[in-house]
């Protein structure tokens, strides 16, 4: 088993090519799923589970 680098929100965004992620991470947003709350103003995001996220998003836009 390899360990994975958890995502800040900065590089979520970056990764996304947005300008912030923290909409998208916050409870009711698209990513909220993705959160791991360490305390209340850390966030990390798993890459993996991003990752699924916009491979299930595009699939889901190709249908259309």
């Amino acid at each position: 088993m390899t360990a994975q680098t958890l995502l800040t929100p900065s590089q979520v965004a970056a990764r996304l090519n947005v300008r912030t992620a923290y909409d998208m991470l916050a409870p009711g947003g698209p990513l909220c799923h993705l959160r791991i709350q360490f305390s209340p103003k850390t966030i990390r995001v798993d890459p993996q589970a991003l990752e699924d996220h916009i491979n299930d998003k595009a699939a889901s836009n190709a249908d259309r």
